[in-house]
């Protein structure tokens, strides 16, 4: 059984260690936090110790899509003007199913022996969760892989949709009887 030592740190305090070349693997979504972790890469460590491979992945939401579509574009420029002409691999999976994307990453890391740098602040589940499966059962103890994560702030105001209505679930509307406040917590 593999052992993993889990430790929570700062991004700032990992990237000035950096010693080896190392593989950043991330995502350009419409939020201005997946530029983050590069941001930070080019402020406290050297741009030449990583290979990079973004995925543009087409976002699920059905609202606001050309918004976020317009936003994503904006990003991936931005992005692009971070790292300069140091992108190893741009992985465009706007068309690709998630399987195809989960097998690209999978062949970029398989084999891989230097440390490994997963960002999946705006890296769909449906891709990170395979990857990171991946990643423990392929474990190579000379590398070290780290998983980032960036906060979500400052979300466009149209993206700040207020919930639906309270309504009742279908064969559950009988149970109310009235008068008196319920609530009710379903927990799957």
């Amino acid at each position: 059984m593999t052992k993993f030592f889990i430790k929570s740190s700062t991004f700032k305090e990992v990237t000035p260690n950096i010693l080896n070349k190392s593989v950043f693997i991330g995502s350009v979504s419409f939020e201005n936090r997946s530029m983050g972790a590069i941001d930070l890469i080019k402020t406290h460590s050297q741009l030449n110790k990583f290979e990079f491979y973004i995925m543009k992945i087409e976002d699920d939401k059905s609202f606001y899509k050309e918004q976020c579509n317009k936003l994503q574009g904006e990003n991936l420029v931005k992005l692009t003007s971070l790292l300069d002409t140091s992108v190893k691999s741009f992985i465009n999976g706007t068309l690709s199913k998630s399987e195809d994307i989960v097998e690209k990453i999978q062949n970029i890391i398989k084999n891989q022996t230097m440390d490994i740098f997963f960002d999946i602040s705006t890296t769909p589940k449906k891709i990170f969760f395979p990857i990171i499966k991946f990643l423990c059962e392929n474990w190579i103890q000379k590398r070290k892989v780290f998983i980032v994560y960036t906060k979500a702030i400052n979300y466009p105001h149209w993206l700040s949709k207020d919930p639906e209505d309270v309504s009742h679930l279908p064969g559950f509307v009988g149970s109310y009887s009235g008068g008196k406040k319920h609530v009710w917590i379903p927990i799957l």
